[in-house]
């Protein structure tokens, strides 16, 4: 796969992950003010939306990183995603994760031309 269109797959997947969690908490405050109880239900429907994402990260990083030599590139989307997904309350990890994962994608491999 090449740098350019892994870049453009990974980022068509990762910038919707920070629009999903801002629907999720502008959803969440607006049940709360109104008294209602369906903020278990959007965070169901975000965590699913953020997993898909992941999902679609880690697929095209796992691509990417058999064709630069940088197998490890998988790692970074899959500790992204543990950290969005499950530890949520911690904030900025998983936009790291991504910058590196991106980073070290878009670089050439040994076996890449030059």
């Amino acid at each position: 796969m090449s740098s350019t269109k892994f870049l453009a797959i990974y980022l068509a997947a990762m910038v919707p992950t920070y629009i999903y969690r801002w629907i999720f908490v502008a959803g969440a405050i607006a049940d709360a003010s109104t008294g209602g109880n369906n903020a278990s239900a959007m965070g169901s429907t975000a965590t699913i939306l953020l997993a898909i994402s992941y999902a679609a990260m880690i697929y095209v990083s796992h691509k990417r990183g058999a064709t630069n030599d940088r197998k490890f590139l998988v790692a970074f989307p899959v500790a992204g995603a543990v950290f969005d997904i499950f530890l949520g309350f911690i904030p900025f990890i998983p936009t790291l994760f991504n910058i590196l994962a991106i980073i070290f994608g878009v670089m050439k491999g040994n076996n890449e031309a030059k």
